[in-house]
């Protein structure tokens, strides 16, 4: 997988991070950039995304879920991942071909969405902005230290714009790869489908971690509703600019994957309130207002990079 990443850009180093935890980082060292993958992300990726698609309950428009399974023993591994048992239990793959195919693509797409989400927190500068002003080098998902309320609102904004930048470049390298992959697999399966429920799946899953390892929600990070949110307007709004066309899931996900987390790993707590639901457009406009006066010093680096990020609404020159 590193490979497959690293192709994507000469002068952004990816690497493997040797921790089991699941977090994923963006670095400066002197003028060189880094983006760091946990190992731990990738395993819990593996086993997150087998199980689901091993569930006949979940999205059983989707190949035949007669032949599939989901045992109260690895549910019980998946919330115990640390267990050497996950490792053999909740790595087993989807019985039905069509089913297992969604996985691994939707494997492979929770990894490109991820890179290009750190690659935009390197080519928006967010790294140069938080260095200068909050005197660090490193950006972290899973953030290791306590920020102040300043830098977590300013974060905040910045993981907006680093959701849009990762959805609309992993789709398009996405739909590539889509059209040069065999002809059977594209009778059975929804490119917009796979590529919607992964990223979905993937926001979801980075909150899901806090409250399993009984951490207090990111003050860094907008609930993931927000986000998918942020990131469907953005992909509506921006993918025919630049040459996409919009996606077009034909299976309406809305709270499926929420109520799965729900359901099968936290015993029936919600992953986020009917209230948080019905104020996220309100609260994302909110967000937008949190950079401030970094605004114009987050601009100033991008116009000496030549890679500007414009804010909704604002006219582009």
């Amino acid at each position: 997988m590193r490979r497959e990443l690293q192709r994507f850009s000469s002068s952004i180093l990816c690497d493997y991070i040797n921790n089991s935890q699941f977090n994923a980082v963006a670095k400066l060292q002197g003028d060189k950039e880094y983006i760091g993958i946990f190992y731990g992300f990738t395993f819990f990726v593996y086993y997150i995304f087998l199980t689901m698609m091993s569930d006949p309950k979940f999205l059983p428009e989707i190949g035949d879920v007669s032949l599939e399974s989901l045992s109260d023993r690895r549910i019980r591994l998946l919330k115990n991942s640390t267990d050497p048992e996950a490792a053999l239990v909740c790595t087993a793959w989807p019985k039905c071909p069509v089913r297992r195919s969604a996985a691994d693509h939707m494997i492979y797409i929770a990894h490109l969405f991820l890179y290009f989400h750190e690659a935009a927190h390197l080519e928006f500068c967010h790294l140069y902005l938080v260095r200068d002003e909050f005197q660090s080098d490193v950006y972290e998902e899973i953030e290791a230290f306590p920020l102040s309320d300043e830098e977590a609102d300013v974060r905040q904004v910045l993981e907006l714009q680093a959701d849009q930048g990762g959805a609309l470049t992993s789709l398009r390298e996405w739909r590539a790869a889509w059209q040069h992959g065999p002809v059977a697999v594209k009778h059975s399966l929804d490119e917009d489908l796979l590529w919607s429920a992964s990223v979905e799946i993937l926001l979801i899953l980075f909150q899901y971690i806090r409250i399993a390892n009984n951490k207090k929600l990111s003050p860094s990070h907008p609930n993931p509703f927000i986000r998918w949110l942020n990131v469907k307007m953005s992909t509506s709004i921006y993918a025919e600019e630049t040459g996409l066309k919009n996606v077009n899931s034909p299976i309406p996900l809305g709270k499926r994957i929420s109520e799965w987390f729900s359901k099968t790993l936290l015993d029936g707590a919600p992953m986020y309130s009917d209230v948080e639901r019905k104020n996220a457009k309100l609260e994302l406009y909110h967000i937008w207002e949190r950079i401030g006066p970094y605004r114009d010093k987050l601009r100033q680096y991008q116009l000496r990079r030549g890679h500007v990020y414009y804010y909704p609404g604002e006219i582009r020159t």
